[in-house]
């Protein structure tokens, strides 16, 4: 991101957006100078939280931008010493953000989460490419189970030889909470059902965490479609009510053989069968040659 481009972005922000980008533009400053004077900043502990469309991805973008630019100004740092982390639950989620997952990241074991000893075998290299690390951003947080919520708790402490949470390092978890949840785990915020269970500690660990909610929807044009998705993501809309009818005046009574059915629009299916199913009979209404091209898997010695 040019200075030209960050600038310009700088006065596309909401108020909301704004008010986030620029305490975390203090905080870096803040941290620049603690560092000079050998002294430590602690990291910040921020959730970013709204529902999709209200531009989580875009102020994760420019605070990832002020991090590096007030830091590289101090620090001699190599191209693979990072100094923000973009990381998310799943290979996905971290592929939208240009990131990696927590488990590669933090080399967490795929089942339990906890580290995994051979690769710690390798800690003195992690430490020392981790060694200016100042910002780690989850990303999808709703999805992060509270035993890994921990786990890269205590990663990071050991990377940073600290003892301190975090190991110093600012966190910023990004998500929505009315999303999807952990796959066996409990959400970060809440108590397991076991007494001295995995994870245990997660929940204190979250109640550190300040809140900056973005409402202002700047993806959707539609502003009374928007609203109501809002509104319905945190409950069913009752019967009758003015959701409920909107909804209902938007859905498509008609099948793919009907002239007017929109067959260019995006179409989300819940199983491959009906996906895969669309999808042939797409191809089969091109009416051109048909190329096939076989794929062949390759694996290195």
């Amino acid at each position: 991101m040019t200075n030209s481009e960050y600038h310009t972005f700088l006065h596309c922000l909401n108020t909301q957006q704004h008010q986030i980008v620029m305490a975390n533009h203090l905080w870096c400053k803040m941290y620049v100078r603690k560092m000079r004077k050998g002294e430590i900043h602690p990291g910040f502990r921020w959730y970013l939280s709204g529902p999709g469309g209200v531009g989580k991805s875009f102020v994760i973008q420019l605070i990832r931008r002020d991090v590096i630019y007030f830091l590289q100004q101090t620090l001699q740092v190599q191209p693979d010493e990072p100094l923000v982390l973009l990381t998310a639950p799943t290979g996905l989620a971290a592929f939208n953000i240009n990131g990696i997952t927590l488990h590669s990241a933090f080399m967490l074991h795929r089942d339990n989460c906890s580290t995994d000893t051979n690769a710690w075998e390798k800690r003195s290299t992690m430490q020392l490419k981790l060694q200016h690390l100042a910002l780690c951003v989850i990303d999808e947080i709703s999805m992060v189970g509270a035993v890994t919520f921990q786990c890269v708790c205590d990663a990071l402490k050991k990377i940073k030889q600290s003892t301190h949470d975090w190991g110093h390092v600012a966190i910023l978890a990004a998500g929505d909470f009315y999303q999807l949840p952990p796959v066996g785990q409990c959400p970060v915020y809440m108590n397991p059902k076991k007494v001295h269970a995995p994870g245990d500690m997660a929940p204190l660990l979250w109640d550190d965490f300040v809140i900056h909610e973005l409402t202002d929807v700047v993806r959707q044009k539609d502003t009374i479609f928007a609203d109501a998705l809002n509104r319905i993501r945190k409950q069913v809309p009752d019967k009758g009510s003015a959701d409920d009818i909107m909804l209902k005046s938007r859905e498509l009574n008609i099948d793919n053989t009907h002239p007017d059915y929109p067959c260019d629009a995006m179409h989300v299916y819940a199983q491959n069968e009906h996906c895969a199913n669309w999808n042939s009979i797409r191809l089969d209404a091109i009416n051109d040659r048909l190329y096939t091209y076989v794929a062949c898997d390759v694996t290195k010695d």
